[in-house]
């Protein structure tokens, strides 16, 4: 038998591998930018502590009670930004 070879141009494998790369990226990017783009609404206590992946208890404990830990006050109720909780966990990083 007789196998006959293909050959493709560098511009179809580019796009080929362009093709791949978008298909694989995408969802990643979409997700960022769906992050990125929410409104930075108020998270009570119990929202900040899963944000943060910890229960109400360790939130309270290991993160409320750091100075300068970002909260408003909205009528009695603590209230934490998102946003603002992100940027201080990037500002606190402590690096070894």
């Amino acid at each position: 038998m007789m196998q006959m070879q293909s050959e493709i141009t560098e511009e179809q494998f580019a796009s080929m591998v362009a093709d791949k790369l978008v298909n694989k990226v995408m969802p990643q990017i979409e997700e960022l930018v769906k992050h990125y783009h929410e409104s930075d609404q108020g998270l009570d206590q119990k929202a900040a502590a899963k944000m943060l992946g910890c229960d109400r208890t360790t939130f309270v404990k290991y993160y409320l009670s750091q100075p300068g830990f970002p909260h408003y006050m909205k009528n009695s109720q603590m209230m934490f930004s998102r946003k603002a909780i992100e940027k201080w966990l990037h500002d606190n990083q402590v690096y070894a």
